[in-house]
């Protein structure tokens, strides 16, 4: 204020993605339930929108479960692979882990990808070659606990606010780990709501959309 700046607006995340997706000015009482598996956490806010505006009902999230976290799952697989094949672990390293973690987060988006059976690869670490091989169903059941966890999260939100998911009427994905196919098919399952009730665009860029076209209008 002082530097004749004008004072910034602080936005919550789900309001963000709300906007984004264009609920934020809903012409009726509408109940949504924002799903954000970011890098390095989980959040979920469950948000009644209205023509007045939109309202957080209940908040909740893990710090143990996120893209980070899955890329750390796909890194074990790799170190007890490679040190069943060449008897050492590449982590002892500072700069094998680096390539490794890198390496981890390559394959789960190659894997997060639609009609992606495999990753098939061969790298180079601490000097030694290595053949890594990981399919959809392996990397999916390695997944499986952590989107599991966001699923008793989910409940435990709506736990909160005495709701269920048949109260919820829309259910807005937002983080790049919801890019994941598994991790869409599972929240679908749980919310069991059709296709136009789950928001899926952009998911990765709808927190930051939303904050510029709340930006915009001010």
């Amino acid at each position: 204020l002082l530097a004749g700046l004008p004072a910034p607006q602080l936005v919550e995340e789900p309001v963000a993605a709300a906007t984004y997706y264009g609920l934020a000015e809903s012409r009726k009482e509408q109940t949504i339930f924002v799903y954000d598996l970011g890098g390095g956490t989980f959040d979920v806010t469950l948000l009644q929108a209205s023509p007045k505006g939109l309202y957080v009902l209940a908040t909740d999230g893990s710090i143990d479960v996120g893209g980070k976290k899955i890329d750390e799952t796909i890194m074990q697989v790799v170190v007890e692979d490679f040190r069943c094949a060449h008897g050492t672990d590449p982590r002892k390293e500072p700069s094998a882990e680096i390539q490794l973690r890198r390496f981890a987060e390559k394959v789960k988006i190659q894997l997060g990808k639609p009609g992606r059976g495999q990753v098939a690869q061969a790298i180079l670490l601490c000097g030694k070659p290595y053949e890594f091989l990981m399919t959809r169903s392996q990397f999916e059941k390695l997944v499986a606990p952590l989107v599991e966890e966001t699923i008793r999260v989910c409940n435990r939100c709506l736990a909160g606010a005495s709701l269920g998911w048949s109260a919820v009427d829309k259910v807005l994905l937002a983080g790049g780990s919801t890019l994941i196919p598994f991790v869409q098919q599972r929240v679908r399952k749980e919310a069991d709501k059709p296709g136009d009730q789950v928001y899926t665009q952009q998911p990765h860029q709808a927190v930051a959309y939303g904050a510029a076209v709340i930006a915009g209008r001010a």
